[in-house]
């Protein structure tokens, strides 16, 4: 269902109407579908001018942060093309590279089952929810707590270069998702609905891994089974047969990707700060 919303008041700006909008608490109930919601609505309405210059202030903003948004899927195509380039499908493998199983050049390990009722014992824990679109998480630090009765075993335990793959969710485009972690020194576990991949083979290595595994094709054999909760599991892992280009050419690729992350780290940190920003303000002028 649409409706057009038309101001009462002569000197009304709509775009600023829209940003007063954007910033109001919407029930999320059946309640809004009737837009009775808006009769709560209080909205400040400053002379004509000010409308203006408010619009003005959080258009610019709103394009920089769809610019900085754009140029971080500008630098994930480049390095996916920048893969391609260099090795090929790996599904198809036509530069053929020789090929070793997935699990032949290292080990699986499911993550941990938790108990409300547990405590003790504090330590960061690395879940689904964690993933979003990272490929890289070198500050463990920030994941959420989880509480135990006694500290996990080294095998719950990740290490610097674990690769780790989303195993179990409900929506099956997120199954499979993976991403390499850098925990250092913090203890840092994972929970049940993921897998942990820890490479022990030295002719490959984990960038150039990640990327093979991060593939749209090869995403698609680790596509999940199930008919709700879509799952994946160490079978599955298990048929994925890996293309070992010369180690020479996976760490100028390695190289290639550090660059460009160096790049996406800059563009975020100005996403964030404009994103704050932009925040700020809206609470300011609007409340």
């Amino acid at each position: 269902m649409k409706c057009v919303l038309k101001s009462k008041i002569p000197d009304a700006n709509y775009k600023y109407l829209y940003y007063a909008l954007k910033n109001a608490k919407i029930p999320n109930t059946g309640y809004n579908r009737h837009f009775k919601w808006l009769k709560q609505i209080s909205i400040s309405y400053p002379e004509h001018q000010k409308q203006s210059m408010i619009v003005e202030i959080l258009d610019k903003l709103e394009d920089s942060i769809d610019n900085y948004n754009t140029i971080l899927g500008l630098l994930d195509k480049l390095v996916k093309a920048r893969f391609i380039e260099m090795f090929g499908d790996p599904i198809v493998n036509e530069k053929g590279w020789r090929t070793k199983p997935l699990l032949d050049m290292g080990q699986c390990k499911n993550g941990m089952n938790f108990h409300y009722d547990d405590k003790g014992i504090d330590i960061n824990c690395l879940g689904v929810c964690d993933f979003k679109n990272f490929s890289v998480i070198d500050n463990t630090k920030g994941l959420p707590t989880v509480s135990l009765n006694e500290m996990p075993s080294e095998e719950y335990l990740l290490k610097d270069d674990d690769i780790v793959f989303v195993r179990s969710n409900g929506n099956k485009a997120l199954v499979g998702r993976s991403l390499v972690v850098y925990p250092g020194n913090v203890p840092t576990t994972f929970s049940g609905f993921c897998i942990r991949y820890r490479k022990y083979d030295n002719e490959i290595i984990v960038p150039y891994l990640l990327r093979v595994l991060k593939t749209d094709s090869v995403r698609m054999k680790m596509a999940g089974r199930g008919a709700n909760i879509q799952n994946l599991n160490q079978q599955i892992l298990g048929t994925l047969v890996i293309p070992v280009p010369p180690i020479e050419l996976q760490q100028q690729f390695a190289d290639f990707v550090r660059q460009v992350d160096k790049s996406r780290e800059a563009v975020k940190k100005s996403l964030e700060k404009t994103q704050q920003l932009y925040d700020s303000l809206m609470q300011e002028y609007f409340g």
